[in-house]
């Protein structure tokens, strides 16, 4: 792996997380900034496939770096969140639709047993207390998951056109996937992989 490549990559990490930091003080202030939020989230995806950029010419000429990067990138395909990011920069970069958007809040349902038809779907919300509740055709569903008002992650499509939608949930507990918690996890692994990549230098 060539050294200068790490380098650079480190930059481009620095970059993601200025980028994160900064949508992370415009969450905390109220405003919902939207423009502002648009042009961070761009920055954020533009260093954060960056890296995967810098590595990938950083590894050529090693036969032992390229397995590597090679393997690194078939487990980022392999991850939802991850998978998802890289396209959505894509997308931002060469395409003309939003990849983010406001959401005005979501709900999570489940049902005991697949639902193949039903007459009747009904949720309530309780204005004291502010809880859902809801039913199919009489019988009670567990909501499982919610969020409040916020930025949202929207679906994006690959260059040859097939959608690729956000994950609704991360690890084994449903935690709404939003642009923060995406770029968290997002900073977390490229950390990770310039780690592992220096080790080859």
């Amino acid at each position: 792996m060539n050294e200068g490549a790490i380098e650079k990559a480190g930059l481009r990490v620095d970059a993601a997380e200025q980028a994160y930091n900064e949508i992370c003080a415009l969450e905390s202030d109220g405003k919902f900034d939207f423009m502002k939020f648009a042009r961070l989230w761009s920055q954020y995806l533009s260093a954060w496939k960056g890296v995967y950029t810098v590595l990938e010419q950083g590894a050529k000429g090693s036969a032992e770096s390229e397995a590597w990067f090679e393997a690194a990138k078939q487990a980022r395909i392999a991850d939802p969140i991850l998978n998802y990011l890289y396209h959505a920069r894509n997308a931002d970069e060469h395409g003309l639709k939003r990849v983010v958007g406001f959401t005005t809040g979501t709900q999570v349902f489940e049902l005991d047993q697949p639902a193949t038809g039903f007459e009747k779907l009904q949720i309530e919300r309780n204005r004291i207390t502010g809880q859902f509740t809801a039913s199919v055709d009489g019988s009670p569903i567990r909501m499982i998951a919610s969020s409040g008002p916020g930025f949202a992650l929207e679906p994006v499509h690959k260059r040859n056109g097939r959608q690729v939608g956000p994950p609704l949930y991360s690890g084994d507990q449903y935690d709404f996937l939003t642009p923060r918690r995406a770029a968290e996890m997002g900073l977390e692994h490229i950390r990770n992989i310039i780690e592992a990549a220096a080790a080859l230098v």
